[in-house]
């Protein structure tokens, strides 16, 4: 065995090698992208439980507000001399019927509010389901580029070792070059069976 087929068998092991180095990088890669989307995921998750925590906090105040200011304007109605019945209020006063349009508008407020705080909490976290979805496509890519290189590795290594045995680099094993090669193909697609799952 001379120097030809040292050659190609250092040919074949460090296609091999290439090919496991940059399969173990797109590993480690998708496995980067994949923590870092669930990372930005639960920061969406976090930030929409505190938009939700504080539109109920505002909702709360407001709410206390408008009580405050329905109070005060019954009690100004009652100084008048208005008789204030609540939603059973004479339609024909005046003041009965400002009264009643307050307590309408202050409920159109609050379920506004309630509305927008969910609105605003549910783009949040589409958000953040997004953002995990781009990371899970771009995992699936690193693989797939990973099992890719791998499959090449074995594939260069097979080629190579059939070369040598086709070129004579191996002596009086040169006449079993094309079993070689054959061998090395087999060798390159079982290789890589049960690496990638």
């Amino acid at each position: 065995m001379g120097w030809m087929a040292a050659v190609a068998i250092i040919s074949a092991v460090g296609s091999i090698m290439q090919g496991q180095a940059q399969s173990r990088a797109a590993k480690e890669a998708a496995q980067r992208e994949e923590a870092l989307g669930r990372e930005r995921q639960a920061i969406a998750e976090e930030n929409a439980r505190r938009i939700e925590a504080e539109g109920a906090e505002e909702n709360r105040r407001l709410a206390a507000q408008k009580a405050k200011e329905e109070a005060a304007a019954r009690a100004a109605a009652a100084a008048s001399g208005a008789h204030y019945l609540g939603d059973e209020e004479d339609a024909a006063s005046s003041i009965a019927l400002s009264l009643k349009e307050q307590k309408a508008e202050n409920r159109r407020q609050l379920d506004w509010q309630k509305l927008a705080t969910k609105s605003q909490a549910d783009i949040t976290r589409r958000q953040g389901a997004y953002t995990m979805s781009e990371a899970s496509a771009r995992a699936a890519s690193y693989r797939t580029q990973g099992k890719a290189a791998q499959q090449a590795g074995w594939f260069n290594a097979a080629s190579s070792i059939g070369k040598g045995f086709a070129g004579g680099a191996f002596g009086d094993w040169g006449s079993l070059g094309g079993g070689a090669a054959s061998a090395g193909g087999q060798g390159y697609f079982g290789g890589i069976k049960g690496t990638w799952g």
